[in-house]
């Protein structure tokens, strides 16, 4: 009978190892989709296709955002996976905590968006003459620069309940 239960157990605990970095990920991605929605209700009513325009702010852009962060919570350090599982398992954080964590990290990143769109708009604008006549450069480098925000920024609340995870180890 104890060997049968053995792997219930097993598969319960690899869940829960699987799903506590997950908290933290599903509150980085409601900093998108809240984001996205907001934009969605007030410029889809002027889109020329309003259909087509709903699926890219709703499954398309979602989707691209999950990929290119998903890795960074994939390939999180394992330690870090373990501290923050014990912390769950003595409730010394909460799933609660582990969203805000992510939401906030979100937040962080639309601001690094919109620092990155205001300074192309600036170069653009021609009002900054030592810009003048590098639009281009600063385009890709703006949006290189966000696409490795949006694949490491995953790594920070990690990081972040990790941390805290361990300061309630040494404070028990």
């Amino acid at each position: 009978m104890r060997g049968s239960e053995s792997p219930g157990l097993d598969r319960y605990a690899r869940r829960q190892r699987t799903f506590t970095m997950y908290w933290m990920f599903t509150g980085y991605l409601t900093s998108f989709y809240a984001t996205l929605a907001v934009h969605a209700a007030f410029t889809i009513h002027s889109h020329p296709r309003p259909l087509h325009g709903l699926v890219a702010y709703f499954i398309v852009i979602p989707a691209l955002i999950a990929t290119f962060s998903a890795e960074a919570v994939i390939l999180s350090p394992d330690g870090w996976k373990t501290k923050i599982r014990r912390a769950f398992e003595r409730r010394s954080l909460t799933r609660g905590y582990a969203f805000l964590a992510g939401l906030v990290t979100g937040v962080g990143v639309l601001v690094c968006f919109a620092l990155a769109y205001w300074l192309y708009e600036i170069a653009h604008s021609g009002r900054v003459a030592f810009l003048e006549g590098h639009e281009t450069t600063i385009f890709w480098s703006s949006g290189l620069m966000l696409m490795f925000i949006v694949a490491l920024a995953p790594l920070i609340p990690g990081l972040w309940l990790a941390t805290r995870a361990e300061r309630h180890d040494h404070a028990a």
